[in-house]
């Protein structure tokens, strides 16, 4: 779903805000009503159906572009895989929610800044090089 979501956006801009605005409020009130369905499978395919219709309708001037831009959400984007790499582990060992959370964020920032910054500019050339995507004559790095 989600390479056919890419292939979408990528050939045609969404024009109509009303669209973004209903994907968005579709995909909010998916996690309303998560906690009332019983099937892990159903909750996952509503998860991923939203998610796709949210990328594929999202317009300039849509409210999830404005939350994506923001400084914070940027960051926390930067450091995503290192929070997802480090969660688990820090969540098994605290008792508090709230500390678990900022504990995640701390040690993450650290690993991205001395691991994944590193390698990346170390690789960087080599990875770019060897990943290039060629779709419709448009090259995608």
């Amino acid at each position: 779903m989600g390479g056919c979501t890419y292939i979408y956006r990528y050939n045609s801009m969404p024009k109509h805000k009303v669209l973004s605005d209903f994907s968005l409020l579709l995909f909010v009130f998916q996690f309303l009503i998560t906690p009332l369905i019983n099937s892990a499978l159903i909750n996952e395919m509503m998860f991923v159906t939203t998610t796709m219709l949210v990328i594929a309708f999202a317009t300039k001037e849509s409210l999830i572009i404005k939350i994506l831009n923001l400084s914070t959400i940027q960051f926390v984007g930067r450091l995503s895989f290192s929070i997802y790499l480090l969660h688990h582990m820090i969540i098994e060992y605290t008792d508090s929610f709230v500390f678990s959370i900022l504990l995640t964020l701390f040690f993450s920032y650290f690993y991205h800044m001395f691991f994944e910054v590193k390698m990346y500019s170390k690789y960087k050339n080599k990875i770019h090089l060897r990943y290039r995507i060629n779709i419709k004559s448009k090259v995608i790095t």
